[in-house]
């Protein structure tokens, strides 16, 4: 018993000197600085359409360059339009959460965390995560600007250690989420955590949190937002807040009269739509930010339009949805 005890501490030794390796030391293979954002899409294999859309609408905006932004979709199967859109991750069936008090929900949800988790550990080029839902619009001209800014002010080892979102705060743990979540960790509140429709992560506390599932494998607490939100707590990372007016769940009737009346600041003030259920409208939403959105703030901020200029200018392996560092 003690032998295995000695051995344990050997083991976690090993996984929290890698969670440093990932979080502070500046590898020869990998820099935070002039790689482009990933962004990660969780779709289920029903929303094929959706993902069609989003690839034609807000992920196609002309004025975002393909060097800059890479994209993934994160599904449980893949159809013969993603083959040949090349665009698609499928998950692994084995990564399903047995015995979970929450039954369908967290069956489907849990091997998406841990595939894009997976994933981004097989990459070196990339200086920020995305993550969002499939029901998520997001201005990714203006996350852009976020993510160019804050790098451009922050030490590069800190950047990699980025937890940036809508932060939900003192939410109580849910028992059918995590029947043991108070018993393992003897708390009944939440840390603070994101809001999971939009996260933005630097590169190094996302492949951390891929090392500690590869390594221990990463207890689930309830959802991916919370177990996203309760690990980089435990190591260096920097925590950062959205405003929350930065968020708005989607209406419609609202987004249409703002179109409709050409108030596109408001429209576009947002930083993402989120609960976008409606295909139909994913698309002329979709469309709305990419087209009109992005074009205003490109034109309206001579600085950001020359920052990404000049980023453009160091790229040439990346394009939209592909990328040959992995292989679907």
């Amino acid at each position: 018993m003690a032998e295995l005890f000695r051995v344990s501490l050997v083991f976690l030794a090993i996984c929290l000197s890698q969670l440093l390796v990932w979080t502070k030391v500046d590898c020869a293979t990998q820099t935070t600085r002039n790689h482009p954002t990933l962004i990660l899409i969780l779709c289920p294999t029903e929303n094929a359409e959706k993902r069609q859309i989003m690839r034609t609408s807000w992920l196609g905006a002309p004025y975002l360059p393909p060097h800059v932004i890479s994209y993934r979709f994160i599904s449980d199967n893949i159809t013969n339009g993603d083959i040949l859109a090349g665009d698609t991750i499928r998950t692994h069936p084995e990564d399903k959460l047995q015995s979970s008090a929450g039954g369908g929900f967290l069956h489907g949800f849990f091997p998406k965390v841990r595939t894009s988790l997976r994933y981004v550990l097989q990459l070196t080029h990339v200086s920020y995560v995305l993550w969002l839902d499939d029901d998520t619009i997001p201005n990714l001209s203006r996350f852009l600007s976020i993510a160019l800014d804050y790098d451009r002010g922050t030490k590069k080892d800190d950047a990699r250690g980025l937890y940036m979102g809508v932060a939900i705060k003192n939410m109580a743990d849910n028992p059918v989420w995590n029947p043991d979540y108070a018993k393992l960790t003897s708390l009944h509140n939440y840390p603070v955590y994101m809001h999971g429709s939009a996260i933005l992560f630097g590169s190094g506390v996302f492949r951390a949190l891929g090392e500690v599932d590869r390594h221990m494998g990463l207890r689930f607490f309830g959802n991916g937002d919370t177990t996203f939100g309760i690990r980089p707590h435990g190591f260096s990372s920097d925590i950062r807040q959205f405003p929350g007016t930065f968020v708005i769940d989607a209406d419609p009737i609202k987004m249409n009269a703002l179109l409709a009346h050409g108030n596109l600041h408001d429209f576009c003030e947002p930083l993402y739509y989120h609960n976008v259920k409606n295909a139909a409208d994913l698309l002329i939403f979709g469309f709305a930010v990419a087209e009109k959105c992005s074009r205003t703030m490109f034109e309206d901020n001579g600085e950001l339009r020359n920052q990404i200029e000049e980023i453009s200018k160091k790229f040439d392996v990346y394009s939209h949805g592909a990328n040959d560092e992995t292989k679907n």
